[in-house]
C-alpha cells in the first residue's frame, strides 16, 4: 500500500527552516577596508603598524613578523637575489594597542590575530646606480583578522571587538648598498584607498547598456505572418 507524501506540509517545514537560518546572526561583519596608514618592518625591529580605514576606524600597535623581506636579507643579499615582498605578521602580545573600532575608542587593549601582505618578488639589481640606498616597489593585497581584549582578560575569553580587514597599496623595500652587498632591509606597506567609479561614469555605463538592449530589440527579425 502506497503512502501519500504530505507535499504541502514538507514545503511549510522547509520554508520555516529557511526563515530560521536567515535569522541566525552573522558572526563576522563585512571586512573593514584599510584605506590609509602603513605597516613598517624595520631592519632591527620592532614592526610598527597604523591602520586607518572607513568610518573612522584606526588601530595601531606593534607586531611580530614571522616572514618578510627583512628576514630574507637580514644578513645581507647579493645582487641578483630574488626577494619575496610578501609578509605575515601577528600583533605582539606584549604591547597594548590604541585606536577606534565601531565608534569606541581604545587606549589600552591587547590584540590577537594575523596580518597577511601578498606581493610579488623583486630582483636586486647589479648595483644601486651610484647611490648608497636602493628602493624597490611592488603592489600588495592585504587581509587580516584582529580581536581586542582588555588587560584583565588574561585568558582572552571575551573579545571587546573582532573584525576582519582588507586593503591594498604599495610595498617599498629600502636597502643599503655597500661593498657590493645589500643590507639593512626595511619594508613599508603603505595603504591606499580602493578606486571606485564616479557617479557620472556609472550613469554613462547604465545609459550605454540601455541603448544596447534597445538596439538588440529593434534588430530582431519580424516573425512571419
Amino acid at each position: 500500500m502506497s503512502v501519500a507524501v504530505p507535499t504541502r506540509a514538507l514545503r511549510v517545514v522547509a520554508f520555516a527552516v529557511l526563515l530560521s537560518l536567515a535569522a541566525v546572526p552573522r558572526l563576522w561583519a563585512d571586512p573593514i577596508a584599510v584605506t590609509s596608514g602603513s605597516f613598517i618592518v624595520y631592519w632591527d625591529d620592532p614592526t610598527v603598524f597604523q591602520f586607518v580605514g572607513t568610518n573612522g576606524f584606526t588601530l595601531g600597535s606593534l607586531a611580530i613578523a614571522s616572514s618578510s623581506p627583512q628576514t630574507t636579507c637580514l644578513h645581507g643579499c647579493a645582487p641578483g637575489t630574488s626577494v619575496d615582498m610578501s609578509a605575515v605578521a601577528s600583533p605582539s602580545p606584549f604591547f597594548t594597542a590604541h585606536g577606534v573600532v565601531d565608534g569606541t575608542q581604545y587606549s589600552d587593549v591587547f590584540l590577537t590575530g594575523s596580518f597577511r601582505f601578498d606581493a610579488p618578488s623583486v630582483v636586486l639589481p647589479a648595483s644601486a646606480g651610484g647611490l648608497n640606498v636602493l628602493s624597490l616597489s611592488a603592489p600588495f593585497l592585504f587581509n587580516g583578522e584582529v580581536a581586542g581584549f582588555s588587560p584583565g582578560d588574561v585568558a582572552r575569553q571575551s573579545p571587546l571587538f573582532q573584525v576582519a580587514l582588507t586593503g591594498q597599496g604599495t610595498a617599498t623595500l629600502d636597502m643599503d648598498f655597500f661593498g657590493g652587498v645589500y643590507s639593512a632591509p626595511e619594508v613599508t606597506y603603505a595603504f591606499a584607498a580602493t578606486p571606485t567609479p564616479e557617479p557620472a561614469t556609472l550613469g554613462l555605463l547604465a545609459l550605454g547598456l540601455v541603448g544596447m538592449v534597445r538596439r538588440a530589440r529593434g534588430t530582431r527579425p519580424c516573425s512571419p505572418a
